[in-house]
This record gives structure tokens, sequence and C-alpha cells, in this order.
């Protein structure tokens, strides 16, 4: 016969084993929230790592430009903590065909960044470009490119670009007045115009400086006939609108800039080696040729004139599994 007895004791036994469940519920329970604890902080960690690379990478741009010639030299780039944790950069030369690890030839280096947070570490590489990436383009444009007919661009092209690298006016005014090539030696002002401008120079040789005319208003510049670059690089510069046609061969940089609605317009039998720089449209039509050269882009002319100056730019970055 079943007593009452009976089921005390039972009672006993069933709080007993729940008691006993609850309590490897709640030990099972704690060890998955300390493992998602562990997991979600592991992954914050890893987060933070790879700011950390990317700050690495913004430091070692800004050494860069105070002193590029240091790229080579691993106590300009000390391993350096930073938000509780630490970014290492290694600087190495690029494969630019110099055959030399320790000869910069094309004013391009490679940043490999280790980024640490806590028991996390990510990495970063980047191939970073001594100027502003606008002179690293055959057409780089902050409005478009339309190529038309048989022209060709060689090189890369950006268009909707940012703002295109700031000129310093006073100092390429000057050079263009001290220009006295082209058939412009009687001139006092030199290479330097003001306005509208369709002469015919007999070459296309150093700093030639078309300005706006005197209210600001932009000028409207038509080169055409026989025409090319005799010496060197050259960099034709106008505050307006450009159009160019004829049979010209040209070694240099075009820059140009203005009101909205301005253009750039190339056509005909015309080649040139270097480079369009415009806040402006770019149209291309007939038989140009653009090609992109580094030399004439890159060079102490083209340097000296824009305030920009060395202003390490990325080129290109991503991720690295070492």
């Amino acid at each position: 016969m079943f007593s009452f007895g009976d089921q005390k004791g039972m009672s006993t036994v069933v709080v007993i084993t729940m008691l006993m469940l609850l309590s490897l519920f709640t030990s099972v329970g704690t060890q998955l929230v300390s493992k998602d604890s562990e997991k979600t902080s592991g992954l914050l960690q890893s987060e933070r790592a790879l700011y950390a690379a990317e700050g690495g990478l913004r430091m070692a741009q800004y050494t860069l430009k105070n002193s590029w010639t240091s790229w080579n030299n691993a106590a300009s780039f000390p391993q350096t903590s930073f938000a509780g944790g630490s970014f290492d950069a290694t600087v190495t030369d690029d494969s630019d065909g110099d055959w030399n690890n320790n000869l910069d030839s094309n004013n391009k280096v490679i940043v490999t960044v280790q980024g640490s947070m806590g028991n996390a570490t990510r990495y970063i590489q980047a191939t970073v470009s001594r100027y502003s990436s606008a002179f690293g383009n055959a057409v780089y444009t902050e409005q478009t490119l339309n190529v038309d007919g048989s022209a060709h661009v060689y090189g890369p092209v950006t268009q909707n670009g940012s703002a295109i690298p700031v000129l310093d006016v006073a100092a390429a005014i000057a050079a263009a007045r001290a220009n006295t090539s082209n058939g412009f030696a009687a001139r006092p002002d030199g290479n330097y115009f003001q306005g509208d401008f369709s002469a015919n120079p007999s070459s296309l040789n150093g700093v030639i400086f078309i300005d706006a005319h005197a209210d600001g208003s932009p000028a409207d510049v038509n080169l055409s006939g026989n025409v090319d670059t005799t010496s060197g690089s050259a960099i034709f510069i106008v505050m307006g609108d450009v159009h160019v046609s004829g049979n010209v061969t040209y070694d240099g940089l075009i820059y140009t800039t203005g009101a909205v609605g301005l253009d750039v317009t190339l056509t005909g039998n015309v080649g040139i080696a270097g480079g369009v720089i415009s806040s402006n449209d770019v149209n291309l039509s007939g038989s140009v040729v653009l090609e992109y050269s580094q030399g004439h882009m890159v060079n102490s002319l083209t340097t000296s004139l824009f305030l920009s100056g060395v202003n390490p730019s990325t080129q290109s970055w991503a991720e690295i599994f070492p």
C-alpha cells in the first residue's frame, strides 16, 4: 500500500533531480555565454586591429610626405602604440624594373602594415605614389571623358575625380613670363597671355599660361596648325576652354580649370605624350592619340608649380594574410 511517507521521499528525489538539472543548465548556459562573449571580444579585437593597420598606413603616408627619401630607412617607421594596440609599417620598393631594391625609380613604394589589438593581428598592403594620383593618369577630370572616332587613350583614366591638384598660380605666371621660346622672345610677357588665345606658336616648349580675362571670365583658347614640342616637357595651362586641332605633337601636361560648362576638346591629328588634368569635360575625336608618360607628368617642372608638391596617395590597397 502506497503511503504518504513514500510520496514525501519521492518529492525529495524529484526536487534533487530538478536542482541537479537546473545546475547543469546553468553551467552549460554560463559556458555558452562565456564562449559567445569571448567570440564577440575576439571579433571586436580583430576589427580594431584592422583599424590600427589603417592608422599605420596613414602615418606612413604622413612620414613619406615629410621626407619621401626616408622610404628605405626602417627607423623612420617604428612600431607605434595606437588606441590600446599597435601598428608596425614596413616600406619596400615596388617592381619598377630597375632591379635595385634600394632605388625608387618610379616614385612608388609598397607599404605593408601589421595592426595588433589584444590577441588579434591584421595586415594590409598598399601601393603608395609620391604625388597626387592625378599625375598618374593619362586623363584626370572632375567631369567626364568622351572619346569618339578613331581617338585612343593609352593609360589610366579617372572621371568624376576629386579636386584637381592646386596650381601655384604666381609661380606659373612667373615661369611663363620668363619663357622666351615658342616664337615669343620679343614679347615682354613671354609665354604669359590673358584672355582669348588663337596665336600659332612656332613650338610648344616650357610653361605656357593662358589666363582668364581681366574681368575673370574664362579664356577661349584655339590652337591649330603644325606645331610640336621640341625640347623636354611642357606645361600648357589654361584658365578656360581649350580647343586643339591640326597636326600637333605635344609632350607634357595640359592643365585646365574654369567655370562649369567649359571643356577640353582635342581633334584632328593630335599626338600627346603626357596627360590632361582638368576640372572640365575632356573630349577626344578624330585621330587623336593620348598616351600617358610619367616622365612628362612628374618632373621638376610640374612639381615646382603645384602647391600639393609631395602628396603621397594610395593607389590601391588590400588586406593580406601572410
